[in-house]
């Protein structure tokens, strides 16, 4: 490759003159593409769930604990400043990569070899067997982290959507042969170490750019003093969704911690949707960081369609969690059900994070994020200790308490040096979280009039309900309309820029 075409990899000028037709072309093939993968995901749930035993998940689980903190580790920023940075150049990228690689290697290896400590806290001999399986995928996973970034720098969804569908099929597929051949959780670390080997495959074979050298010359402080900050941030975000885990699995044992871990999983079927605008939304807005008139007006469009998409799932997880549960899982999961009515309360909470998280990212705010980060951390640590003596219940009753102080902070602390304020955030959600609250209502008083009746006839009538009041109430309200057509026009914008790129 040339230096030239090495070059045109990190040139961002062609993204700017074309920001609008490439944000909404790439924001629909994303969220297009992660749809297929959370249907996809919701699918081989329902079979694994009657394959396999709550605390094989439990199992899982608590490897994740390990595995997730090393993926931050690993990573530690390194993605957000590829993105974000207005230049960068090949000698930079060079040794970014060593960076990841090594990082990579290190994390991997560490996870491999929690499994003794691990399987001595929980109690749990099996989890020796599991973790070395872990840390390989960790360590392939790295390897992808500089060209797949790139794909996204340049606002490439298409093909970072085109790897989402083919790697999450690839993997789903051998899970669910594995576990009808028995394999219980290994099943499950095979799927996501074949899922992560073959998205690292098609970033490399995607990108168009590969390393030179090992960028020794390459002047580093500025970009990792902001990776520091950014990965410090993800650090605490993760331990504050995490520490809920341990305690589960220490306390109460792998058995609830299954039930608790598939519940929470339902809860992060919306904001994976919000991932997949925020793959569209970060790099836009880091574009527009010296126009805050401009990134103000960006981010209020983003932020309503993210919660266009999230409040009302969310809020129907509230009012159907048992319906749900025990229809795409199978009869011994009712206590996962109850258990996703708590979580999907403290996950509408969490859900104006995206909002400080998009805010701080694009600005390159990352100490200020770190700071808000700490902070949530530690209050989500009080309220899950004193929620345990209840219990899982009490584990996640004390999540929710304490989601809201969080964010309550977090929404005041982070947004002050920026040209968004806490009330565009809430004028972002009003409309969608009164549509959704009257169809959750209507959604459980349906289901509940039907009671006698099998879980997944309480389902179907407790959707319907929903989604026509929901549907009522949004197109009754004051601009509702103007907003739907909105969405018609987002559609013809995506055209435009097909037709222009």
């Amino acid at each position: 490759m040339t230096d030239k075409a090495r070059h045109k990899t990190l040139e961002t000028s062609e993204v700017r003159a074309s920001l609008g037709a490439r944000s909404a072309r790439g924001g629909l093939v994303t969220v297009v593409a992660q749809g297929y993968s959370l249907i996809l995901k919701l699918a081989i749930g329902a079979v694994l769930g009657r394959l396999l035993a709550p605390e094989e998940f439990g199992l899982l689980a608590v490897g994740m604990i390990v595995a997730d903190a090393a993926v931050i580790l690993r990573d530690f920023g390194l993605s957000t400043s590829i993105i974000q940075r207005e230049t960068l150049s090949n000698e930079q990228l060079d040794r970014l990569f060593v960076w990841s690689a090594l990082l990579s290697l290190v994390t991997g290896g560490a996870v491999a070899l929690s499994g003794q400590p691990l399987s001595l806290y929980f109690n749990e001999p099996r989890l020796v067997i599991l973790t070395p399986w872990l840390g390989l995928t960790m360590f392939v996973a790295g390897l992808g982290i500089v060209p797949l970034n790139l794909l996204k720098r340049q606002l490439k969804l298409d093909v970072v959507g085109a790897n989402t569908v083919i790697s999450a099929t690839v993997g789903a597929a051998l899970a669910i042969a594995l576990a009808y051949a028995g394999w219980g959780v290994k099943a499950l670390i095979a799927q996501a170490l074949v899922a992560t080997s073959v998205s690292t495959f098609i970033a490399w074979w995607s990108a168009g750019w590969h390393p030179t050298g090992l960028g020794r010359k390459a002047s580093m402080e500025s970009i990792f003093t902001q990776s520091a900050g950014a990965g410090g941030a993800h650090l605490l975000n993760y331990a504050a969704r995490n520490l809920d885990n341990v305690i589960v699995g220490r306390l109460v044992g792998m058995g609830p911690l299954g039930h608790y871990t598939r519940a929470y999983q339902f809860t992060l079927v919306p904001p994976q949707l919000v991932q997949a605008i925020s793959a569209v939304a970060v790099p836009a807005l880091s574009r527009l960081q010296a126009e805050p008139a401009r990134f103000r007006e960006a981010f209020m469009a983003m932020h309503r369609a993210v919660m266009f998409v999230t409040l009302p799932p969310l809020v129907a997880m509230v009012a159907l969690g048992p319906e749900i549960t025990l229809t795409l899982l199978g009869p011994r999961w009712g206590e996962a059900g109850e258990l996703l009515r708590v979580l999907g309360l403290g996950a509408l909470v969490l859900s104006t994070g995206t909002a400080t998280g998009w805010t701080s990212t694009a600005l390159g705010q990352t100490g200020r994020q770190f700071v808000s980060n700490l902070v949530c951390t530690l209050l989500m640590l009080i309220s899950y200790l004193v929620g345990s003596r209840w219990g899982v219940m009490g584990v996640a009753w004390g999540g929710l308490v304490g989601s809201i102080i969080a964010r309550a902070f977090a929404l005041q602390y982070s947004l002050a040096k920026s040209p968004i304020r806490p009330s565009d955030v809430a004028a972002t959600i009003s409309r969608s979280l009164v549509a959704s609250t009257a169809g959750g209502v209507a959604g459980f008083g349906a289901s509940l009039g039907l009671s006698g009746q099998e879980p997944a006839v309480r389902l179907v009538a407790g959707c319907l309900a929903f989604a026509v009041v929901w549907a009522g109430v949004w197109l009754a309200s004051p601009g509702g309309r103007a907003e739907v057509f909105g969405m018609f026009a987002l559609l013809k914008r995506v055209r435009a820029g097909k037709a222009a790129g």
